[in-house]
């Protein structure tokens, strides 16, 4: 901004000063998430979607999301159930600079499937089944990965009966 102060004196002598006053911005953008992000891994979204989950503001600049730039990304190339780290920074028209580091839990949402029969048939005189034995006539898989140590018989009727009966497993 130009200011022009005019001097005179009691014999009306004029002189001219010229000022220039500039006003600075130094404060840089404020960025924030409101909430912690988490993706489901069946659903993974692309680094442009996440950035929309950032608020960005500034004291003189309009600013949003597509003013900001990903800096470090370990979210992009993941691939497992896990926490991604993301650094994204912005930088407002008079140069100022803020930068906002955040993690993106990238979540298992969907179950695992089991296939297999709803019926196991044994005659009088047949082997008992051990739980191991009825578990073997299912397959089990899931998106992430899946524990095989986890698997078992939490409720059996059956007991490994040798009376005639309908035992229900679960």
């Amino acid at each position: 901004m130009r200011l022009i102060i005019l001097l005179s004196d009691i014999l009306t002598i004029v002189r001219y000063f010229f000022l220039m006053v500039e006003i600075e911005d130094l404060t840089p953008p404020v960025m924030t998430i409101s909430t912690p992000i988490e993706v489901p891994l069946v659903d993974k979204v692309d680094i442009n979607t996440i950035k929309t989950y950032i608020n960005v503001s500034d004291n003189v600049d309009d600013m949003d999301y597509q003013d900001l730039t990903v800096t470090n990304d370990s979210y992009t190339q993941a691939s497992d159930v896990g926490t991604y780290s993301i650094t994204v920074s912005a930088t407002d028209t008079s140069g100022n600079l803020s930068t906002l580091t955040f993690d993106v839990d990238l979540i298992d949402t969907v179950g695992p499937v089991i296939k297999g029969t709803d019926e196991i048939y044994l005659y009088v005189g047949d082997d008992v089944l051990t739980h191991e034995d009825i578990l073997s006539y299912y397959t089990v898989t899931d998106d992430v990965g899946l524990n095989q140590n986890n698997m078992h018989i939490s409720q059996d009727q059956y007991l490994e009966q040798t009376e005639v009966g309908v035992y229900h497993l679960v």
